[in-house]
């Protein structure tokens, strides 16, 4: 699991800047940002939650994978990971 904490989140003892979250990157590809550009511009578009753009990009995704693809879902929610990941292109 990657944590954010606005870009920059502790390992160890040294920061870490480098984003290696798969959907992030997909989110900021689909906008036409790299991952540094997505979290600048989010951080001025939301500036009480950094992540929020990504939230709710990842949630319209959901959605829509949904729907193309509900067997990948039970009771809302998502149980193949790996489907999900290859729709948004992760893969």
């Amino acid at each position: 699991m990657v944590s954010f904490d606005c870009a920059e989140n502790r390992i160890g003892n040294k920061m870490q800047t480098k984003f290696t979250n798969p959907r992030y990157m997909a989110y900021a590809k689909e906008n036409g940002k790299t991952p540094e550009e997505m979290m600048e511009h989010d951080k001025n578009e939301y500036p009480g939650g950094c992540m929020c753009g990504f939230t709710l990009w990842t949630h319209a995704k959901l959605r829509e994978f949904e729907k193309i693809n509900p067997k990948s879902f039970l009771y809302s929610r998502l149980c193949d990971q790996k489907a999900f990941s290859s729709f948004l292109g992760c893969d």
